[in-house]
């Protein structure tokens, strides 16, 4: 089995996770498995969902995809900010503002992920703002930022066997992650952490 998150890397705050979360009653039924209540109620969040899941079936692959800014008010980017917001939803059309925190937030969970599991867990983040990747065509054939193809990533993720990880299927990170391609979610007019670089638009942080 393969367990694939597209553009949902689980990236909230502390207080969203203490104050907000049982609103879904998610708790409530969650499986009996070790490990998953407690990244609940102990505040460990999708690092320690995703290690007990992936722990408890080690036969299984798990894997996170998302550009490394993923923006616009749908995206991941605008969720966070209402959350570092105290929950005020006019923060979501701002969306922009929390860009870079995400981005932090999501690659190192990512990273603690792959060190707790690093058997059947992987992260690929790809360039630029765009929400989730099976809307475009760029899964088949874009390489910005010394990427390797989705779709070639996947097919190593498919022919991964327990303990036996095809070498395709790696942890990727972009390299000049911030350049915006075609199509990719950005305010208008341009606000800070988005700015030109030539004829490029480009997320900067510090």
């Amino acid at each position: 089995m393969h367990i694939l998150a597209d553009a949902g890397n689980g990236v909230i705050t502390e207080a969203f996770l203490q104050n907000e979360f049982a609103n879904w009653n998610f708790v409530a039924n969650l499986p009996d498995i070790p490990g998953v209540i407690e990244s609940i109620t102990e505040g460990n969040g999708m690092p320690g969902y995703t290690e007990a899941v992936a722990s408890h079936f080690p036969d299984t692959n798990w894997a996170h995809y998302s550009t490394l800014y993923d923006g616009g008010q749908g995206g991941q980017t605008g969720f966070f900010n209402i959350m570092l917001n105290d929950g005020s939803p006019l923060a979501g059309f701002v969306w922009w503002e929390a860009s870079c925190a995400f981005g932090d937030t999501a690659l190192a969970q990512s990273l603690d992920i792959y060190e707790a599991v690093p058997s059947n867990y992987r992260y690929y983040f790809g360039t630029g703002s765009r929400h989730t990747m099976w809307g475009n065509d760029k899964v088949y054939d874009d390489t910005t930022g010394n990427v390797p193809t989705v779709v070639s990533w996947i097919e190593g993720m498919l022919q991964s066997g327990p303990g036996a990880p095809n070498p395709a299927w790696t942890n990727v990170r972009c390299e000049d992650c911030g350049l915006l391609l075609d199509g990719d979610p950005a305010p208008s007019p341009l606000q800070a952490p988005f700015e030109t670089r030539g004829e490029d638009v480009v997320i900067v942080c510090e």
